[in-house]
């Protein structure tokens, strides 16, 4: 049972840790919701130029990236940090790919490059403190 002091220590740690695992699970949606709007944003993109150019292939390949971003993004809910970062190798794998078909692929497009870039950062900020929080429940011998 313990003292009245230790049951109120007792009682702050665990509201303590019901608040980090909250701010896992928030951040989780966020790093999901981040890499959702890639997604999003990359689909738009193959849907414009499937519009322009009529050719199926622009298509097909957007729903693929679509596909692979969205499954990253739900397993980012689960697993912020690693969601976010297989993410990012997932973007920068496209960039390179795209690079070695035609380098000039690199200079194009780059503002649309920067805005998921910066979708990506902030998801890895969120993912990185998900993170944080996951170790110190771990090191407190809970289970995240």
């Amino acid at each position: 049972m313990g003292t009245e002091d230790e049951q109120k220590k007792f009682i702050a740690e665990k509201r303590d840790s019901r608040k980090q695992l909250d701010v896992i699970h928030e951040n989780g949606r966020t790093v999901r919701n981040m890499l959702l709007i890639v997604c999003a944003l990359f689909m738009v993109s193959y849907l414009v130029g499937f519009l322009q150019q009529h050719a199926i292939e622009f298509l097909v390949e957007g729903i693929i990236i679509a596909v692979l971003f969205s499954g990253v993004g739900i397993w980012g809910q689960k697993k912020p940090y690693q969601g976010i970062l297989a993410g990012i190798f997932l973007f920068i794998g496209i960039i390179v790919i795209y690079a070695l078909i035609n380098p000039y692929s690199i200079f194009m497009g780059y503002l649309y490059k920067l805005l998921i870039i910066g979708f990506l950062y902030y998801g890895w900020k969120v993912g990185k403190a998900a993170e944080k929080s996951s170790f110190e429940l771990r090191r407190k011998g809970i289970d995240v």
